[in-house]
This record gives C-alpha cells, sequence and structure tokens, in this order.
C-alpha cells in the first residue's frame, strides 16, 4: 500500500504544478467535487 501511496503524491504533485498555486488546485478540486456530489444528486 506504501507505493500507491507514492505513486498518488506523484499524480498528485504533478496535477498541483500545472496551476499557478496551490489555492487555485483546491479551488479547482473542490469545484470537481461539488460536481460530481450534483451528478449524484442527478441519478438518484
Amino acid at each position: 500500500s506504501c507505493e500507491w501511496g507514492r505513486i498518488g503524491a506523484k499524480n498528485f504533485r504533478r496535477k498541483v504544478a500545472v496551476f499557478n498555486s496551490v489555492d487555485e488546485a483546491m479551488t479547482q478540486l473542490k469545484h470537481e467535487e461539488s460536481l460530481r456530489i450534483k451528478h449524484q444528486y442527478q441519478l438518484v
């Protein structure tokens, strides 16, 4: 499981590097999360 954690951290770091700042990355993650939640409500 340690291996998966390392892979996840690498992927996360790579994604964050695309954004100008960590705040921007967090905003994007929250936005995606809210879209996912809305989509789940639509499916119900």
